[in-house]
């Protein structure tokens, strides 16, 4: 997953008419952010997977008229052990605003 196939589908789904049947949301899962958090406590979003930032990405998205999601964890790691949301909910509510988020997956 990264955002140039995020992207694609995005299109796929509103050219294919799937988005005026109901598929409007669409998700980011574990991977979306790096390992670490950054000097002041956020998420950082993976560079590399995700060149643009999840503002751009969210943009992207919204303008075409889906729901953007995201997704974290309660613990310190994600599955794939990537920053979770422990001891940082505040830092993560004012990431997934700026970002536009909408729709948050939080596994325990």
């Amino acid at each position: 997953m990264n955002e140039s196939s995020i992207r694609a589908i995005a299109d796929y789904f509103v050219s294919s008419g799937l988005r005026d049947i109901g598929y409007n949301l669409i998700a980011l899962d574990d991977c979306m952010v790096l390992a670490n958090r950054n000097s002041t406590g956020y998420l950082v979003p993976d560079p590399v997977r995700f060149p643009s930032g999840f503002v751009n990405l969210s943009k992207y998205i919204t303008d075409r008229g889906f729901s953007f999601g995201v997704y974290s964890d309660r613990g310190t790691l994600t599955c794939d052990k990537r920053a979770g949301g422990y001891g940082h909910y505040a830092h993560d509510a004012a990431s997934y605003k700026e970002w536009n988020a909408t729709w948050l997956k939080y596994d325990e």
